[in-house]
């Protein structure tokens, strides 16, 4: 038998699909999905009642407003943070890199901006202040409690400096009792 030549032809699985393939097939229509209203910031989303929509515009004006306060507390906790960290372990310690403190600084901003708490000067002053010289006052009066220390040391030494020729004195001449 030539090659491509074929005197009977015998069903085979193939033949059965493509017969499947002739017959009408049932069509399934999509049903079109409704074009969503626009929604107007300020008004609500079904099913969100108390949650007003959002203008973008005015969301990344209040972040820009909640960055400046939220750079000087970022700027506050890591100073506090190097101050207290440097007292406890009695020795000067790091503070945050500069990407750390970026992204600390997005948080708060972004915390200030969602929980709307607008920080006055007045208090951003006194809490600048507050954790500023707190840390500093901690580290005085250590260094004052040092000092002391030191010179109680210092006024011993003397002492003993003092004490040292009358003590060899008393060795030479063997009027030294037991210790």
């Amino acid at each position: 038998m030539p090659i491509g030549i074929q005197t009977k032809h015998e069903r085979d699985s193939f033949d059965d699909f493509l017969d499947t393939l002739k017959e009408d097939r049932e069509v399934i229509q999509e049903t079109p999905i409704p074009e969503p209203e626009p929604v107007e910031p300020g008004d609500t989303l079904p099913g969100f009642d108390d949650q007003p929509v959002a203008d973008p515009v005015m969301e990344h004006k209040k972040l820009e407003v909640a960055m400046i306060p939220a750079e000087t507390i970022v700027d506050v906790i890591d100073t506090t943070a190097v101050s207290l960290n440097s007292y406890i372990a009695q020795e000067h310690q790091e503070g945050a890199s500069a990407e750390e403190k970026e992204s600390l600084k997005h948080a708060v901003a972004n915390y200030l901006k969602d929980t709307d708490i607008d920080i006055s000067p007045g208090k951003l002053c006194l809490i600048l202040i507050l954790m500023i010289y707190a840390p500093k006052t901690l580290q005085a009066f250590q260094a004052r409690k040092q000092n002391q220390e030191n010179a109680a040391l210092r006024a011993r030494i003397q002492y003993l400096e003092q004490q040292m020729p009358q003590h060899e004195k008393e060795v030479k001449n063997g009027e030294v009792s037991g210790m």
